[in-house]
């Protein structure tokens, strides 16, 4: 497979996705569907005010066993009064995005509260505890190609007892199933470089008992990741030149992780923003583009179909 040969980064679907933007009924549309964001917002924080107000004064002149059976309705069933939280959501991908790309793209499916099977998710990013897939594109191709954003957490206890989320992960995640030609499966580690010449992970999985690392014959990208594999004969004739020039050219865009064995190819890339995101501020909303989304989508792909590309297979 050929990077020229990807539909899916030709310039053109970029362009056209603006032209479908800029109709008129599309701008009506999507005018729609930032009022509905924004309403939403503002219609939550005013019942949430509201119903704070609520279980004040029923905490003042009630029985405390009242007070807290309303506390206990509010806190339970908040969908009673403030409607479907998801509404926005759901109007966001029902009416803008998902038609929008299968007009574009008419063999590609898109679920919002779906992802890539977490085995895979795991593979390619750091260590955590809740990984927590959204807007799952499957782009129907003969490599099947699939996208998702990746938000992972995990809790942290401090000495006082507190609980503290902390983010082990928040970007995007690309598989394709592509014969590779190695045996076992290999990772790429992202590293960083600290104080006398030590790497940190970057909370990936260290090197298990049964996976060798290797060197390559490119210092920087050495310099840059760590190599763990299960048959070093095969991950050395896969890992030619160009595939490290690739990876070690994104050294200062992004963290890339990968996850390769012999029929799957996974990308992680550790941008700290997601695409097609649900906006939450004013700006965000005006902000809404799905082109812009896709426009950055195009340059993650891009990597992949250039490293499946490039194989040695």
């Amino acid at each position: 497979m050929n990077l020229k040969e990807s539909k899916f980064t030709d310039g053109s679907i970029v362009q056209r996705l603006r032209e479908i933007e800029s109709l008129p009924e599309n701008v009506k549309n999507i005018e729609k569907v930032k009022s509905s964001i924004l309403g939403s917002g503002f219609q939550y924080s005013v019942v949430w005010i509201v119903m704070a107000i609520v279980c004040f004064l029923a905490y003042v002149f009630l029985q405390k066993s009242i007070f807290l059976v309303i506390m206990l309705v509010l806190l339970v069933t908040p969908e009673l009064f403030l409607g479907s939280t998801d509404s926005s959501t759901f109007s966001y991908v029902r009416d803008f995005a998902v038609p929008t790309l299968r007009e574009v793209l008419p063999d590609t499916t898109v679920k919002y509260y779906s992802g890539i099977e977490t085995p895979y998710l795991r593979a390619a990013t750091p260590v955590t505890h809740m990984p927590v897939p959204f807007f799952h594109i499957s782009f129907g191709d003969e490599v099947n190609t699939d996208f998702c954003n990746l938000r992972s957490t995990h809790e942290k206890i401090d000495m006082q007892g507190n609980r503290e989320t902390k983010i082990d992960f928040e970007g995007q995640i690309l598989m394709v199933k592509h014969p590779t030609g190695l045996n076992g499966y290999l990772r790429i580690i992202p590293t960083k470089q600290v104080m006398f010449g030590m790497e940190l992970l970057n909370g990936h999985k260290e090197k298990q008992p049964y996976e060798t690392k290797i060197e390559t014959e490119d210092i920087r990208f050495n310099e840059n990741h760590e190599v763990y594999c299960m048959d070093e004969l095969s991950t050395r004739t896969l890992l030619n030149p160009h595939i490290l020039n690739l990876l070690t050219r994104w050294v200062d865009i992004v963290p890339v992780g990968v996850y390769i064995d012999d029929e799957t190819v996974v990308l992680s890339f550790h941008t700290k923003k997601f695409l097609f995101q649900i906006p939450e501020s004013a700006l965000e909303i005006e902000e809404l583009s799905l082109a812009d989304d896709y426009e950055e989508l195009q340059e993650e792909l891009s990597l992949m179909y250039e490293i499946l590309g490039t194989m040695n297979t």
